[in-house]
């Protein structure tokens, strides 16, 4: 089993400002249920929200606000970073292909000094080196659901698209009981 980092607040608040956007996305798909403030997973079990000792500024990158999954994902960010009581520095670019524009805001958030970096990542390539400037800096980095084409980060959450589709895939066949094409 791999060692795990030790994770200082700054990390923790930026982890959970960034499940909390997740979660905030997913909790109608997965029958988790809000109630007001609070979220109650299935078990009944309730997640208590960390609050931060300290006033945090937590940096924000997401790759487009066209898709409505990334407007809400922005809502979600917002959302989260209030209930937290941290800043939120956020930017998005129009679109993916403006990856540079988004290495941009990301140089613009270390030079202001953030906290930790939640980044969505508008390219694996081109966001390595703005990555490296922040880690080399003390800001936390954590990755959310594009991942990059480094090991050189604080935390991530992140799919493995791959595996998504290969199990699509065996889905699809078992559906079509060997017959047809996929």
């Amino acid at each position: 089993m791999p060692k795990l980092k030790k994770r200082s607040a700054r990390c923790w608040i930026g982890l959970a400002l960034a499940l909390g956007f997740i979660l905030s996305l997913t909790a109608t798909a997965r029958n988790v249920g809000a109630a007001g403030d609070e979220w109650r997973p299935k078990d009944g079990s309730e997640w208590v929200r960390p609050k931060a000792k300290k006033k945090y500024t937590i940096g924000a990158l997401i790759p487009s606000l066209q898709s409505q999954y990334w407007v809400n994902v922005a809502y979600g960010l917002f959302d989260e970073a209030k209930q937290l009581g941290v800043t939120l520095k956020f930017a998005a670019t129009a679109s993916y292909s403006q990856y540079a524009k988004q290495v941009n805001y990301m140089e613009d958030m270390i030079a202001s000094g953030v906290d930790a970096i939640v980044l969505a990542a508008a390219s694996s390539d081109a966001m390595v080196g703005p990555v490296d400037q922040a880690i080399a800096k003390g800001i936390k980095v954590i990755l959310v659901v594009q991942n990059i084409r480094s090991d050189n980060w604080t935390a991530r959450v992140v799919s493995d698209h791959f595996a998504l589709g290969y199990r699509t895939g065996e889905v699809l066949a078992k559906l079509m009981k060997g017959q047809g094409e996929i």
